[in-house]
């Protein structure tokens, strides 16, 4: 079992960022009889990724340890690139949404504006009777 500090040097994020992790229901904790929470390693890793898999992922060939500034960091890149990825989704959702209503818009405009063509009869002039009967026309 790890400390909430020792759980959170282990996934690169702060002691803060875990303890609303456990408050929120994502990461299951248990308390001690010193009301410190202990979270099973399995449980921490079920949720978040271990930064030692990282820094192996990252330059397999170096023994470099991160500092813990850095181990911070990184998960909080790991974050925001996982943010940017949902933004870029919910980003292009909207388009699609704004371009299905725009099609809707036009239909409907099309709809309350067409005004079928209206056939227009040419009505010739009747001739007079009169005058064919003077003159004998047609």
């Amino acid at each position: 079992m790890l400390t909430l500090s020792k759980a959170a040097q282990e996934v690169g994020l702060s002691k803060t960022a875990l303890f609303n992790a456990v408050k929120s229901g994502k990461v299951s904790a248990t308390k001690n009889e010193r009301g410190q929470y202990l979270i099973d390693p399995a449980e921490l890793f079920r949720v978040y990724e271990p930064v030692n898999r990282v820094n192996v992922n990252m330059n397999a060939h170096s023994e470099q340890k991160l500092t813990t500034d850095e181990r911070i960091l990184t998960g909080e890149i790991e974050l925001l690139k996982q943010l940017l990825e949902q933004v870029k989704d919910e980003r292009d959702y909207l388009r699609r949404q704004l371009e299905n209503e725009a099609v809707e818009r036009r239909k409907l405009t099309l709809m309350l504006t067409h005004q079928p063509e209206q056939k227009v009869e040419q009505v010739e002039p009747k001739k007079s009777l009169l005058l064919e009967k003077l003159f004998g026309r047609k």
